[in-house]
């Protein structure tokens, strides 16, 4: 899931040099069929963090009928063809419109999709994004969605992920119904535990004082909501929102560092009745009255709560088996990043093919 940050980034950039090169030379786009007027008012320093803080796909593959194969964009077409991204955990959003896996070695153009958290950014409302997130049969049904009758029996693929998390020894013991001191014990042979959280209870304070935690929080219960929507188990679909929020660029540059956004989600979610509470005769449990009042106010769909202003860009990961050209762009945009040096220079580089 981690790759949809990188994936998404590279391509609006592409189609935004599309948009360039039609403009300049008349060139028509052959592999986008999207709305180019929403990327004129975009800045490279908001398009980073935008694409570093949503593990959503932000364009879907559409069967086309006529051929043109070119090294650019079939480099462009084989990130949504990939594997990886139907293994996120959001693929059935990518087979709307009759495409399914077969599918993906014929020719594609790609549509918009998600757009509208684009430009959504401080000081609009955060119901923008909620809005944007969600799909619209179901926006006004519960924030939560009504958990399944039963969790699927876990696998020993899905004990092992837990295992490997930083949670809390008493909370991996309850998802994967281990003993708590055999946790401690197996994690401390095969995996060490120095990065494990400590915390084990709702930061309430540390949410309070950073509005950025809060919405990063406010994003991954979206995120969740997302998988179980595509009928993940809630463990499985927990699992996935920790690893997208951990790889998230923009969320790792601006979360506090004392903040357990894992720990806080699962804290969220047990009190909506979706995992599992640790012992009551051991810890404390977590209510609504847990989190800040602003927190949960968030998910009022007439709230006029705005967006956070996010300081800081992220860091893209580059994908294994990505085309050079792209490479070079992205350890070009990492470096102008931790430099600070000019973004739009490097954009520019990248319309004039100097990555090539």
């Amino acid at each position: 899931m981690q790759k949809i940050y990188a994936y998404n980034f590279i391509t609006i950039l592409n189609c935004a040099r599309a948009k360039y090169l039609f403009q300049k030379f008349g060139a028509q786009p052959l592999l986008y069929d999207v709305p180019f007027h929403l990327l004129d008012d975009l800045e490279i320093e908001h398009v980073i963090k935008v694409t570093g803080l949503y593990p959503i796909p932000f364009f879907l593959p559409k069967l086309k009928h006529s051929s043109d194969i070119t090294e650019e964009l079939d480099a462009i077409r084989n990130l949504w063809r990939s594997t990886h991204i139907l293994e996120t955990g959001l693929p059935l959003e990518l087979t709307s419109g009759g495409i399914t896996s077969s599918d993906f070695h014929k020719p594609i153009y790609l549509v918009n999709n998600h757009w509208g958290i684009l430009s959504a950014k401080y000081p609009d409302p955060i119901s923008e994004i909620f809005y944007s997130l969600k799909r619209k049969e179901i926006i006004e049904k519960s924030t939560i969605y009504p958990p399944p009758a039963e969790e699927r029996a876990l696998s020993q693929a899905v004990r092992e992920r837990l295992l490997k998390t930083r949670l809390p020894h008493a909370i991996v013991a309850t998802l994967a119904n281990f003993d708590t001191k055999f946790v401690k014990r197996h994690r401390e042979e095969l995996y060490g535990t120095d990065n494990v959280f400590r915390k084990t209870f709702v930061q309430k304070r540390v949410l309070s004082r950073h509005k950025f935690n809060q919405f990063a929080l406010l994003i991954a219960a979206h995120i969740f909501e997302m998988l179980v929507s595509q009928r993940q188990s809630p463990i499985e679909a927990y699992l996935n929102t920790v690893e997208a929020i951990e790889h998230s660029p923009t969320i790792q540059a601006n979360l506090s560092e004392d903040c357990c956004l894992s720990v806080n989600l699962y804290h969220w979610l047990t009190t909506h009745g979706f995992l599992p509470s640790l012992d009551p005769s051991v810890h404390r449990i977590a209510t609504k009255e847990s989190f800040p009042t602003n927190f949960i106010n968030f998910f009022d769909l007439n709230s006029q709560n705005p967006i956070p202003y996010i300081r800081e860009m992220g860091i893209f990961e580059i994908p294994k088996g990505l085309d050079q050209e792209h490479v070079r762009l992205l350890q070009a945009i990492n470096r102008a990043i931790q430099e600070r040096t000019s973004l739009s220079f490097v954009l520019h580089q990248y319309y004039e093919g100097a990555f090539q």
